[in-house]
C-alpha cells in the first residue's frame, strides 16, 4: 500500500460532522491533517481561540465550528477587506464567509462573542457594481441582515462604503464599510 494510500485511509472525518463529510476529507485529501496522531484535528474539526492548539489545521488563530452545511471562523485582526480576503483564501477557505442563512448568522455571532471582536468583515460586498451586493465567493444572495438604513453606500464625508461589516454593537446585523479600514478588529471565513 502506497503512503498516499495509507493517507487516504487514515483521512477518514468522524461522523458527527454529517453534511461536511465530503468537504472535510476532500480538504483532509488536498491537505494535509496537521496532526495524524490526534483523530480530533484536522481541517474543519472546530477550533478555539487563543488556545494555542490549531484544531482545524487553516494555520490561524480563530474560534471556528459549523451549522448545516457550512464552516465559519471568527478570527481577530485588524485588517482590510482585502487583506482579510487573501488570508481566508490562503488558510484554505472558500473567502470571507458568507452568512446564507439566520443559522449561520447566529453561529457567527456566537463565534464573535467568544473571541471578543465587535467589527468582522465578512464576504458581502458590491466592488463590481455599486448598490449590487455579492458573495465574494459566489453563492447567490439570499439572506441579509442589515441593520436599519443599510447599505447606505457612503460615509457622511462621501466615501464608498462597498464591503460588508458584522458589528457586535448593532445586535450583530450588517453595516456597509470602506473596504481599506483597518480599525475593524476581525474578519470571519467560511468554507462549503
Amino acid at each position: 500500500m502506497s503512503l498516499l494510500d495509507k493517507k487516504r485511509r487514515k483521512a477518514k472525518p468522524p461522523s458527527k460532522y454529517g453534511k461536511l463529510n465530503a468537504i472535510i476529507a476532500k480538504m483532509i485529501l488536498d491537505r494535509e491533517d496537521c496532526d495524524d496522531d490526534d483523530d480530533t484535528i484536522h481541517p474543519l474539526a472546530g477550533d478555539t481561540y487563543g488556545d494555542g492548539i490549531d484544531s482545524d489545521c487553516d494555520g490561524l488563530d480563530c474560534e471556528g465550528d459549523s451549522v448545516g452545511g457550512a464552516y465559519l471562523v471568527s478570527c481577530r485582526g485588524s485588517v482590510t477587506w482585502s487583506s482579510a480576503q487573501s488570508t481566508c483564501i490562503a488558510a484554505g477557505y472558500d473567502s470571507l464567509a458568507t452568512v446564507a442563512s439566520a443559522s449561520e448568522q447566529s453561529l457567527l455571532a456566537s463565534l464573535m462573542n467568544t473571541t471578543g471582536s465587535n467589527f468582522t468583515w465578512i464576504g458581502l460586498n458590491d466592488l463590481s457594481v455599486d448598490g449590487t451586493f455579492e458573495w465574494d465567493d459566489g453563492t447567490a444572495v439570499s439572506y441579509t441582515n442589515w441593520t436599519s438604513g443599510e447599505p447606505s453606500g457612503t460615509t457622511s464625508f462621501g466615501v464608498a462604503e462597498d464591503c460588508t461589516v458584522v458589528q457586535s454593537n448593532l445586535s450583530y446585523q450588517w453595516n456597509d464599510g470602506v473596504c481599506s479600514l483597518t480599525t475593524l478588529d476581525g474578519f470571519a471565513c467560511s468554507a462549503r
